[in-house]
């Protein structure tokens, strides 16, 4: 008998990341693919990616957008000198 989730990857998600209204999880069984690409992240990741963007246009969601903390604005003004 063949075990049951053997080779199994996975990849769950939701969104928006402040207040979700979308949640997904997305499992591959037995991904044919090679062995330095048999890792959730790179089987089931883009899977979710295409399925949380149609969501995201049907549900009307917007991006999160946040600055990293501690985040500085630069500015370089090098006019000729």
């Amino acid at each position: 008998m063949k075990p049951l989730l053997g080779r199994c990857r996975t990849c769950v998600g939701f969104m928006p990341a402040d207040d979700p209204a979308f949640a997904c999880l997305v499992l591959v069984d037995e991904a044919q693919v090679s062995h330095d690409k048999n890792y959730g992240g790179m089987v089931a990741a883009p899977v979710f990616s295409r399925i949380a963007e149609k969501a995201a246009r049907y549900l009307g969601l917007k991006p999160t957008v946040e600055e990293p903390m501690g985040s500085v604005m630069v500015h370089n003004d090098y006019r000729d000198q």
